[in-house]
């Protein structure tokens, strides 16, 4: 169907012509908004994009001229501008949002004093495994440091797991006594 015969069915049959006018370029319009809009908006920004496109070719249908440019023209430029024009509306609200939630969220570094107390806290925690005997010392970094299953630390200890669960429970317990910590905090 050529644009004149297009543009007649659009004011004669407006229903018929709409769908007549995406069947015909439901394709470019998706290629020139899914091109500027990929990754930045949704798919069904995407698509409400695409609708709008037609939306506004349709209501300006009535002053088309075909010697000003093709349907396949205007069509690819007001889709160009519509998804630009939303591209630049959602990177702006995202920075927005984002200086936002920034402003919203309270610093959370710790602070020298902070840092200075985990420090010595862990000092203090891997003198006292050092301090315990080698096969508990060694179950301790293994389990709680390198997250090495109780299995895999029975075959290399040639333990039984339930061994290597006792030993661990009690070596965390006399860990807690001599740092001053309870077993309900940690």
């Amino acid at each position: 169907m050529d644009d004149a015969n297009l543009i007649e069915l659009l004011r004669s049959d407006p229903e018929r012509g709409f769908d007549e006018l995406t069947r015909l370029y439901s394709g470019l319009v998706y290629s020139v908004v899914r091109g500027k809009l990929a990754g930045v908006c949704s798919e069904a920004d995407i698509e409400d994009c695409a609708a709008d496109t037609f939306s506004d070719f349709y209501l300006a249908s009535g002053s088309f001229n075909a010697e000003r440019g093709s349907i396949r023209s205007l069509l690819a430029v007001i889709a160009r501008r519509r998804a630009v024009n939303l591209y630049r509306k959602t990177v702006r609200e995202r920075a927005h949002t984002a200086c936002l939630d920034e402003l919203d969220e309270p610093d959370t570094a710790p602070s020298p004093a902070e840092r200075a107390e985990d420090a010595e806290e862990k000092r203090l925690l891997l003198s006292e495994i050092a301090a315990l005997g080698d096969v508990d010392r060694e179950i301790i970094i293994r389990k709680y440091y390198f997250a090495e299953s109780t299995r895999s630390i029975a075959r290399r200890l040639k333990m039984k797991p339930s061994a290597v669960d006792t030993r661990a429970h009690r070596a965390v317990l006399k860990l807690k006594s001599k740092l001053g910590g309870n077993s309900e905090n940690r």
